[in-house]
């Protein structure tokens, strides 16, 4: 397959885990990488910093906002794209989950990726239970990892953030809806099977 012009040999995506838009997000890069066209650079950060450690039950206003993005996920899919969301019991303070990708091996990243938003957006798994992750084999530390660091102050660094948010290399950064579109264009432009 010839890669298109358009798509970059490393896509950079900042996103959260407790975020249905990042969730298909990382499920679209999967995708492509998979593929063997692309390389992902997936950036964790919290954008709900402030989040209780125990996380938030969903109840209320947090289970509609739920419902209804992951409603909007479904209707954002692609004829043959699988991936059934469900509304999650808990919205999760992130910290570990994201702390655990910056601190597997980079070729690992991809695949604890993944298992995280499955663990969370598919089983209804609490990602920011330590012992979950721990099931989930996702790396910890007493220390904050520096590159986790990193990512936070580069995502918070952007103007008008929010996420998922594509980072292309000529510096054009693709927010929200627009990222995901991009991802989807480039997986239909290439006729990458979908799963």
């Amino acid at each position: 397959m010839t890669q298109p012009a358009s798509l970059p040999g490393t896509l950079i995506i900042f996103g959260d885990f407790n975020c249905p838009y990042s969730a298909l997000a990382s499920h679209r890069a999967g995708t492509l990488e998979r593929s063997g066209e692309t390389v992902v650079d997936w950036r964790g950060v919290q954008h709900l910093p402030d989040q209780p450690l125990g996380g938030k039950p969903v109840t209320g206003d947090i289970a509609d906002m739920y419902t209804r993005e992951v409603e909007q996920i479904r209707s954002l899919l692609l004829t043959t794209e699988e991936f059934p969301l469900k509304v999650p019991p808990v919205q999760p303070n992130t910290g570990l989950a994201i702390a655990g990708l910056a601190l597997t091996e980079t070729q690992e990243r991809s695949s604890i990726r993944e298992r995280i938003f499955e663990a969370f957006w598919l089983e209804g798994r609490d990602i920011g239970d330590p012992d979950i992750l721990a099931e989930l084999e996702v790396p910890s530390s007493a220390n904050l990892p520096t590159e986790m660091t990193r990512w936070q102050q580069q995502w918070e660094s952007f103007d008008n953030r929010m996420i998922p948010m594509l980072e292309l290399p000529d510096g054009y950064v693709s927010k929200g809806l627009g990222a995901l579109k991009r991802l989807a264009d480039w997986i239909i432009e290439l006729d990458i099977p979908l799963q």
